[in-house]
């Protein structure tokens, strides 16, 4: 009886175990989300190539050992924060979730840490889970918030015209967005016509969804752009 409880047990355990790759096999493999697994010294173990569309990197690292680190794939001071993220979730050992703006798209990043124990080569790492979340996110403390933004086309954007487009995103009239910043109607509308130009979009619809898509707040534009 104890033999054919172990062995039931055994082949449950491998079955478990053969789901779990397979979960890990699609997710990887997922478009539009990323995965990532890092060290705590900041080096990849394993970029998945939703990873690499959603941040920007040569689709080629994708993969097992990709041979990069946050340093070199990274502006410094963006790569620094990320490292104190993955060493602050295993300080507190719990699964963290920070939100940053990257290619002007807003990013959710779940980061959990696997202890040295748990993992073939005895070193402690995280898995990065991430994905595009569209809107804006109420700072509620939950949610840790990148100091610093990468806002693709939007980087074109002076921080005043940051702020009026970011309202533009929550459908607000020009004269709401006009109160809400302390301006004049007339001083947003020029700001408006500023950021017309420089983005290339006289729709307002399209001028929204740029917003929505990065979660824009007026906050943001007081972020450090990288």
């Amino acid at each position: 009886m104890l033999n054919q409880a172990g062995t039931e047990l055994h082949g449950a355990s491998d079955m478990a175990s053969s789901w779990g790759e397979q979960a890990w096999r699609t997710l990887g493999a997922e478009q539009g989300v990323g995965l990532g697994v890092w060290t705590l010294d900041g080096v990849a173990r394993f970029l998945s190539a939703g990873e690499c569309a959603l941040f920007g990197l040569d689709p080629s690292h994708a993969g097992e050992e990709p041979s990069l680190d946050l340093n070199s794939a990274f502006p410094v001071d963006w790569a620094a924060e990320r490292l104190h993220m993955l060493r602050h979730a295993h300080h507190e050992n719990r699964t963290i979730r920070v939100r940053t703006i990257w290619q002007g798209r807003q990013l959710i990043s779940l980061i959990t840490p696997v202890a040295a124990d748990d993992t073939p080569d005895g070193k402690a790492v995280c898995v990065v889970f991430t994905h595009p979340v569209a809107g804006v996110l109420e700072d509620n403390g939950e949610t840790i918030f990148s100091r610093f933004i990468q806002l693709g086309d939007l980087h074109r954007l002076s921080p005043r015209e940051l702020e009026v487009i970011s309202l533009i995103g929550r459908g607000l009239p020009t004269r709401l967005i006009a109160e809400h910043l302390g301006l004049s109607p007339k001083t947003v509308e020029k700001h408006r016509d500023a950021i017309v130009r420089k983005l290339g979009e006289k729709s307002r619809i399209r001028l929204a969804t740029m917003a929505v898509l990065a979660g824009l707040t007026p906050e943001d534009a007081r972020r450090q752009r990288v």
